[in-house]
């Protein structure tokens, strides 16, 4: 009965090993093992009991004094044990709450330093110590005093005082307190957090979600306190989240698939820019004369540069509906954040661009028939022996415009035909010339006389940039 209780100790001749509380129950009480007992032993208290015995209790729960200060065998074993096996601080817990304050109060722009940063700081360093890998007494009572020491920050056991007994039990009062109730209100108050401080579009559009996220955020004001009251998310919180992510995710939503379609829109247009009529025009004298060529390849390489999608396409809107309401924001392909704010000025540069990509095919060849009814490449094409009436007609147009509808409503055929006449023009190659080279020595005209100096060191800047076989394309 002694054994039972852990009071006593009692060995086995021949090698049998010990008779105590955790052997006891494995031994088969006949007359041989009452007469191989060999000696009785009292149990040696551990040491530093009547220091750590207060701490344990704190970890157990068991009420003060019960375990100590003096040694009970028994009590002591049956503490320790109850810790190791289900009191225990996992670390893999305490690592996941601390990420989930810290992203919470971070969506809250308190991302540097958290009301319970110190309190989660302490129990980390608790939980440095390894919990032994099977149950002894001894292993784990050595476990339980270096965790304790690790979170004090002292390395004897001589140097804990009163005020140490003190604070830890206050901890472990907070933390309880923090994982019991952060339980229950971590997923509500970090979606809250996230969708409340959302950055928004710019526009009266969105003073509903606007009204609706200062309303969550009001209810965040002390967030310290709400995280310890499930009732108060439950009861104050949630129908205010609720409001909020009516309006937000579906506004979002909304943005995302407007997104998807643009997209979808700028791509076919790139994709059918190649194809057009005005391109076909280009393509059929781009053999026979460089600058068709030059024009071209610029807005082939204009079509091609269409601002990069950023999600899959199709959108999965169920998908992206989870992650907004988690989020308040989903991922681009490049896993990095497609906020409200963003998406929206998103939309609004593909739409730019879809503009500037849809003109395109009518800019190059304007730019094309602007340069055939320049005066000099006019002259040179009358040069031609014996020009098609084509040719004659195109001689006769006004302006770039005019030429450019006559280039449209010529069959391919013929235009493939004047192509091979224009060979004259390929005698000469263009050489582009930017204004911005032309550095005036003064940039400042007082008085009109001076223009004509201006003029004459444009002049000689022009005259600088000729090279003969070539001729200038200004820009």
């Amino acid at each position: 009965c002694l054994a039972q209780q852990a009071v006593i100790h009692i060995s086995q001749a021949k090698g049998g090993g010990w008779i105590d509380r955790s052997t006891i129950a494995s031994v088969e009480f006949k007359p041989d093992v009452l007469r191989g007992l060999s000696r009785i032993e009292l149990p040696r208290a551990l040491e530093g009991w009547e220091i750590f015995h207060a701490y344990l209790e704190v970890l157990t729960g068991k009420t003060d004094g019960s375990l100590g200060p003096k040694y009970d065998k028994a009590s002591a074993d049956e503490a320790l044990q109850l810790f190791w096996e289900q009191k225990y601080i996992d670390r893999n817990e305490l690592e996941r709450v601390e990420r989930d304050v810290r992203e919470l109060f971070s969506a809250l722009g308190q991302g540097e330093k958290h009301p319970f940063d110190d309190l989660l700081l302490y129990w980390m360093e608790f939980v440095e110590e390894a919990k032994p890998a099977a149950y002894s007494e001894e292993d784990c009572f050595d476990w339980v005093r270096r965790s304790i020491l690790k979170a004090a920050g002292v390395t004897l056991v001589e140097e804990l005082t009163a005020e140490h007994i003190s604070s830890f039990r206050e901890n472990h009062r907070r933390l309880t307190e923090l994982l019991e109730s952060f339980k229950q209100t971590s997923l509500v108050l970090i979606r809250a957090a996230k969708m409340a401080s959302a950055p928004l579009p710019d526009g009266k559009s969105y003073q509903e979600i606007r009204k609706a996220q200062q309303d969550v955020l009001k209810e965040l004001t002390d967030c310290e306190k709400i995280i310890l009251n499930p009732d108060a998310v439950s009861v104050r919180l949630y129908p205010r989240l609720s409001k909020l992510e009516q309006f937000y995710v579906e506004a979002y939503l909304s943005e995302l698939m407007r997104l998807n379609s643009i997209q979808g829109q700028l791509t076919d247009l790139g994709g059918n820019i190649g194809t057009s009529p005005e391109l076909e025009v280009l393509e059929d004298f781009a053999g026979e004369v460089p600058e068709a060529k030059r024009i071209l390849d610029a807005a082939k390489e204009g079509a091609a540069d269409v601002p990069a999608a950023l999600r899959r396409s199709p959108e999965d809107r169920d998908k992206a509906e989870k992650e907004v309401k988690s989020e308040a924001k989903v991922k681009d392909l490049q896993s990095q954040d497609l906020t409200f704010k963003r998406l929206k000025q998103e939309c609004e540069d593909r739409l730019g661009a879809q503009s500037g990509l849809s003109g395109v095919p009518s800019t190059a060849l304007t730019d094309f028939a602007e340069f055939l009814v320049s005066p000099g490449v006019v002259e040179q094409l009358k040069t031609i022996e014996k020009p098609p009436k084509d040719l004659t007609e195109m001689l006769g147009a006004k302006s770039a415009v005019e030429l450019s509808e006559i280039l449209l409503t010529t069959p391919s055929n013929r235009r493939q035909e004047l192509a091979r006449r224009f060979n004259v023009l390929g005698k000469k190659r263009a050489k582009t010339v930017s204004l911005k080279a032309f550095n005036p020595k003064t940039d400042v005209i007082w008085d009109r006389g001076e223009l004509g100096r201006l003029v004459k060191e444009f002049e000689g800047f022009v005259n600088d940039q000729w090279e003969d076989g070539k001729y200038l394309k200004i820009e």
